[in-house]
């Protein structure tokens, strides 16, 4: 009976294999970005933050998520994901604190500025015309001439 139980656990870990893999390639991958973007930090900022409580979380369910590789699939899984989602919540609550203003509030022309006088353009581009039955007349003359 025990060995029925332990050939099931090799069967479930080794069906798992390809989605631990691919999960963990993700996860490293993220952690390699944010690595990336903290060396750029000042050193004043990057002492400035305080470590969130999520990548603590996500560092436990990291290793309950490779205890349960071998045991039950739909737990392993479960925490993988929730691993994932509070890696994410933690690097984002650290990147906004070192932003300590918005990068909108600096700039000088607003997308929404921006869309306006595109739309300006276009109307004084179109107003040269004072109705669509004369924009099409003289579209008409130019090709009949």
């Amino acid at each position: 009976m025990t060995y029925l139980k332990h050939s099931k656990r090799r069967l479930s870990a080794e069906s798992n294999i390809t989605d631990v893999r691919r999960t963990f390639r993700n996860l490293a991958r993220q952690i390699q970005l944010f690595q990336l973007f903290m060396s750029h930090a000042q050193d004043t900022d990057r002492s400035k933050f305080e470590l969130p409580a999520e990548l603590l979380q996500a560092w436990i369910y990291l290793l309950l998520a490779i205890v349960q590789g071998s045991l039950d699939a739909e737990t392993h899984l479960s925490h993988l994901e929730k691993t994932t989602n509070l890696l994410e919540t933690g690097m984002r609550a650290i990147l906004k604190s070192l932003s300590v203003s918005s990068l909108l509030k600096q700039s000088s022309v607003l997308p929404t500025e921006i869309m306006s006088l595109m739309s300006l353009k276009l109307l004084n581009d179109v107003s040269n015309y004072s109705t669509v039955n004369n924009t099409y007349s003289e579209s008409i003359k130019a090709l009949v001439s």
